[in-house]
């Protein structure tokens, strides 16, 4: 199974170690960060408030006000918009190689 890790503060979420910034986090509540191996985790509050334990994945959203699903799916829009502006940025310089060339 995935191992989730939420970081709003980052505006971060990673997939088995791997991050994605950027994030959208709008309409999320607060808290520091969310660990979840995909059958229990918990949440961690930004000040000393104790950990909250997650038993199970509706867990989530009843804390955060996010299913892990839209999370997922905010990761995938991040990633998506960041291989685009990559993209963006390639064919450009292989277009001013190409212009320099002639």
């Amino acid at each position: 199974m995935a191992h989730y890790t939420i970081i709003p503060s980052d505006k971060t979420i990673y997939i088995d170690r791997v991050a994605i910034p950027d994030c959208d986090f709008s309409g999320v509540k607060d808290f520091h960060a969310i660990q979840w191996d995909g059958t229990s985790g918990h949440l961690e509050y930004i000040d000393a408030s104790p950990n909250i334990a997650l038993t199970e994945e509706a867990d989530i959203e009843k804390y955060t006000g996010v299913p892990l699903s839209e999370f997922i799916a905010r990761r995938q829009t991040a990633l998506n918009a960041k291989l685009a502006a990559e993209a963006a940025a390639e064919a450009k310089a292989a277009a001013a190689a190409a212009s320099e060339r002639e």
